[in-house]
């Protein structure tokens, strides 16, 4: 209960704070004054990818194949830039890469 409470303080003032600061700094109005608006709009599609991701690697690791969706579905990042990475092809900014 006070864990709850604790995390729903935080977001509040970092709503308020955040709005105030990019309001102030840069005059933006509407939906751009939520702070990291681009992050949280990609945020679902985010979870959706690790949970794929997850499931590949779990399918992966007791040798079946999944034919929902494969590495190549995944939309990464905020721009996409994960395609491939898991395969040791490349990748960019928060990508997974091969040891």
């Amino acid at each position: 209960q006070s864990l709850l409470r604790v995390i729903v303080i935080f977001a509040v003032i970092y709503l308020a704070v955040g709005s105030f600061v990019k309001y102030q700094m840069t005059g933006a109005s509407g939906k751009d004054v939520i702070p990291h608006v681009g992050f949280w709009t990609e945020y679902p599609q985010l979870v959706m990818d690790g949970v794929t991701y997850s499931k590949l690697l779990i399918d992966g690791a007791m040798g079946k194949t999944s034919t929902a969706r494969g590495f190549d579905d995944l939309s990464g990042g905020l721009d996409g830039s994960i395609r491939g990475a898991s395969l040791g092809r490349g990748g960019g900014a928060g990508a997974f890469e091969a040891l």
